[in-house]
């Protein structure tokens, strides 16, 4: 339950400064690139990146049947990361979109709850 709140701050606080392009798919992606590009040091946005991407996969079993999330337990964080990254790679033309909802249409792509 608790991570749920965490959840569902994390996308709220979000939302609240939507209004800043610093919340969009093209913001994040360089950011989401770098866990998977080198070991180390991320930058602080990267941890950001993977920090989102790791809450929404967590809660995500939580919301609507439509964008439900359910990853296999044993997926890591590496595994989660490029399923966002390459959608996003994917879909340029939803770039300037809120990074949350396009990492969780990532994940629900990958792994939707039965």
């Amino acid at each position: 339950m608790r991570w749920l709140a965490v959840g569902v701050g994390l996308i709220l606080s979000s939302a609240a400064i939507a209004a800043e392009d610093k919340q969009s798919g093209n913001f994040f992606l360089p950011h989401c690139k770098l866990p998977n590009a080198a070991p180390a040091p991320w930058s602080f946005l990267a941890g950001v990146c993977v920090g989102r991407i790791t809450v929404l996969a967590s809660v995500g079993n939580n919301f609507a049947s439509n964008i439900s999330v359910c990853p296999p337990e044993q997926a890591t964080t590496k595994q989660l990361t490029t399923v966002v990254v390459r959608y996003l790679e994917k879909h340029p033309e939803r770039l300037h979109e809120d990074f949350n909802m396009l990492a969780l249409v990532a994940l629900h792509e990958a792994w939707p709850c039965k």
